[in-house]
């Protein structure tokens, strides 16, 4: 696949690409509108018109996200938000959107600033936890561990959250 010059100055290509959690399926953005979601063990492709930004799968990867709307990684049939928590609508490129799985566990950052993490289990559809660390100011690095969730904050402060994984 080609990269596309953009026509957005803040960009120089859209060959922007992601793996989903377990691996069997990637997505790319190929231009200001339109991602290619692939399955990795068929090399089936599907297309899908979409101008948003931040794409995501859900920890079993079978839900694609992108621009706020949801499809089946399988078909890229549009469906209704299966997570326990809105998706913000109209993050652009300078937002922070992060998202993290472990198992069915999937912790999610949508905005900048002082924005919560929403931690969620995708198996059950509950909200385990929203997460709102006083450290957090523009933006917050995390990850699962064996045992709990790590947050690096912009103060060099570490918090360690435990989780029932």
């Amino acid at each position: 696949m080609k990269c596309k010059k953009s026509k957005n100055p803040n960009f120089a290509y859209y060959c922007f690409g992601m793996l989903s959690p377990r691996q069997s399926k990637a997505a790319y953005r190929v231009t200001e509108g339109e991602y290619v979601l692939v399955d990795l063990k068929s090399a089936q492709k599907v297309v899908i018109p979409n101008e948003g930004w931040h794409p995501f799968f859900s920890p079993d990867d079978q839900c694609f996200s992108v621009g706020g709307k949801f499809y089946l990684t399988q078909t890229g049939e549009e469906m209704a938000n299966p997570f326990p928590f809105s998706v913000r609508q109209g993050l652009n490129f300078s937002d922070t959107c992060m998202v993290r799985t472990r198992g069915s566990l999937m912790a999610v950052q949508q905005d900048r600033g002082n924005s919560p993490i929403e931690v969620c289990d995708t198996g059950s559809g509950q909200l385990l936890a929203t997460i709102d660390d006083p450290f957090v100011v523009r933006q917050v690095n995390f990850a699962f561990t064996q045992s709990g969730l790590v947050l690096h904050t912009d103060y060099g402060a570490m918090s360690i959250y435990s989780c029932a994984l």
